[in-house]
């Protein structure tokens, strides 16, 4: 996260200084995916050092609640194409649904810069992120170690359409189809956006005639409601 945040702030500097060569303030806004998850406030720390440190930016934070609100995050982005903005960072919740949006700010002269989570058209300057599909394998690997090789698991993504998430479940099961094939995936879903969301579908599934011995969540929203719904379910530990 660390090494993340830092690659954030030198490339946002040096993206902002070699796209506005006159000395003036610039203004630039940054879009992120959700606000009601603890990795968007560690972002928005690598963002502010690097506010501070380039001296003439300010900043307009803003995006919507939730990962699964990408009707707020395109009407977030078509407000500020509108307005007088000299760049945009976005982390696109969807990475088709959010193309035609970022596509007219690029049209309009505004330089783009994707983070944490893909787009499915190139325009943008920089993408900085995650080696999402490697990770996925990691975790693979990692789950597949503590289970003994052989074992029932699950799937549990977040939402449709987020190609960071989307990437480390794609990760997760081409590991156990190259390396360990003991490992039977007995649910592959979807859990929705937020912690709640997650919560309430998690619980859901626990409530299935499953034999589950381990479970991948793919993020922070999915992580903690599946966490939240294993404590409620007398199944942590």
């Amino acid at each position: 996260m660390k090494r993340f945040v830092a690659i954030l702030v030198a490339l946002l500097v040096l993206s902002t200084q070699s796209a506005f060569s006159e000395e003036r303030t610039l203004n630039i806004v940054f879009i992120p995916k959700a606000g009601d998850q603890d990795f968007w406030k560690f972002m928005r720390k690598g963002v502010d050092r690097a506010v501070a440190e380039s001296g003439n930016v300010r900043l307009t934070w803003r995006g919507p609640a939730y990962n699964d609100d990408t009707e707020s995050q395109i009407a977030i982005v078509e407000a500020y194409t509108a307005s007088d903005v000299d760049a945009i960072v976005v982390a696109p919740t969807d990475g088709v649904r959010l193309v035609p949006a970022v596509k007219k700010a690029a049209e309009k002269g505004i330089p783009i810069i994707v983070v944490d989570s893909g787009i499915s058209a190139r325009i943008y300057q920089n993408f900085i992120a995650t080696d999402n599909y490697s990770a996925g394998k990691l975790a693979a690997k990692h789950l597949s170690e503590l289970l003994g090789g052989r074992g029932n698991v699950v799937l549990y993504r977040t939402v449709k359409g987020s190609a960071s998430t989307d990437e480390r479940g794609e990760g997760f099961l081409a590991y156990l189809k190259e390396e360990s094939s003991k490992l039977k995936v007995v649910a592959d879903i979807y859990g929705g956006g937020s912690r709640g969301r997650s919560l309430r579908s998690a619980l859901k599934l626990l409530k299935e005639p499953l034999h589950i011995d381990g479970i991948f969540a793919v993020n922070e929203s999915s992580s903690d409601g599946m966490l939240r719904a294993l404590r409620e379910s007398g199944l942590a530990g």
